[in-house]
Formats: C-alpha cells, structure tokens, sequence
C-alpha cells in the first residue's frame, strides 16, 4: 500500500514538474544570449568598418581638392595638408600613408615634377614617386595614370591608413587605400613647388636627361618638419 502510494505520489511529481512553465524565459535567454551578443556585435564591427571607409574615402577626395586649388606649392603647405589628414582620421587607425605628386606628361612619357611623402611612426619606410616609378607603367600600382595631353599635369594624391576590428566576429584588419587624380584647378601647366622643383613646364627626354633628378626623403606624417624629393 505505502509503495503504491509512493509510486503515485512521485508519478503526479513528474506530472507537474513537466507541465511547469517557471522559469522558462530564463531557460530561453540562456540559450539565445550568445547568439544575440554575437550578431549585436558584429552589426556595429560591420558597420564601424564600412562607417570608417567612407569616412576616409571623404577625407582622401577633401584633401585631393585642397590640393589642387594651390596654384604653387612649397613644404608648408604640404606639411598642412598632412596635418589635416592626421586630425581628420580616425585616432585608431594607424599605418598611415600619405603622398602628394604632380605628374605632367610630354613625349609620350609621364615625368614627375615633384613628390613629397609622409608616414606614421609604425612605418618603416615611404618613399615619394620618382622617375624609375613610372617606368613601364602598364604594369605598376600606377597604371591608373589617366592618358594626358602634352603639357598637361595632374595632382596625384594617395592616402591610406589601417582598420583593425575592436572583436574578433570574422573580420581581420582592413587596409583603406585610395588614390585620387585631379587636375589643377587654377593654372594650365604643372604646379611648381617653391622647394623641390620651381618649374612650370614640363621637360622633355632631353632636358630631363640633362637635369637629372634630385634624391627623395618621407618625413612621419605627425611631424611638422619639411619633406624633400621629387625630380628636378
């Protein structure tokens, strides 16, 4: 008798124990918190890397323009244009690179008139374009040179900086690099630089050939200090 009532007594146990709801909402975000943390998380990586892009994307075509509208150059205003790309980028990316060329072109050939580089710290080396850079074009990083008429210059002006994700949810550093091409915008012939190369015109075979082309230094972008390179 005392074990059949046992037997019923733990069987109605059971009963209600499986028809309990208690606790159920906790059961359920125990379960669904990992998920949810994971695709909160990888939402706002996601977007702070596509935010980051574009954000210097926007600055690459504002300091493009900037520089297009002088109608000399000299190493001040050089060293502001990189003064205002180190303020304007976000403070976590690092590895920046920023370089600042004018191109002409004459005898079917581009020529470097001038070329001043800046880099980070965590940068071992930047170097400015030099001649040897454009030689067989077709087949280096440059080769989105656009065709030019003779005589005609342009502004090239490269900048590019390192995104590392805050969480490790499936994205790995990201190298923003964006080269952007405009021509001067108030002269028809090269921009001189008061420094580096005072001339308007762009030479020929010859006359670069005669001149020759002068050494080429990158000074850290966080540095005020003069860059000097290029070709003469």
């Amino acid at each position: 008798m005392l074990n059949q009532y046992a037997k019923s007594w733990i069987t109605k146990q059971f009963k209600r124990y499986a028809r309990c709801e208690n606790g159920q909402m906790s059961i359920e975000f125990a379960l669904m918190m990992p998920l949810y943390a994971f695709v909160l998380v990888g939402s706002f990586q996601f977007w702070d890397a596509f935010r980051s892009s574009s954000k210097t994307a926007k600055i690459a075509y504002a300091l493009s323009d900037i520089a297009s509208r002088h109608e000399s150059f000299d190493n001040a205003k050089a060293d502001e244009i990189a003064d205002v790309a180190d303020k304007m980028l976000d403070n976590y990316l690092d590895r920046r690179r920023l370089r600042i060329s004018n191109i002409c072109y004459e005898d079917d050939r581009y020529a470097v008139q001038w070329s001043v580089a800046y880099k980070g710290t965590d940068i071992s080396t930047y170097d400015p374009i030099v001649e040897a850079d454009l030689i067989g074009i077709d087949s280096k990083p440059l080769a989105f040179l656009p065709t030019m008429a003779p005589q005609e210059s342009i502004i090239l002006l490269e900048l590019e900086a390192r995104w590392r994700p805050l969480f490790s949810v499936g994205l790995v550093d990201q190298t923003w690099s964006f080269q952007l091409i405009t021509r001067p915008r108030f002269v028809d012939t090269s921009v001189k630089h008061d420094q580096l190369n005072n001339q308007t015109i762009c030479p020929t075979v010859a006359e670069a050939a005669a001149s020759g082309s002068g050494g080429a230094t990158a000074t850290p972008i966080e540095s005020s200090a003069s860059s000097s390179g290029g070709s003469g």
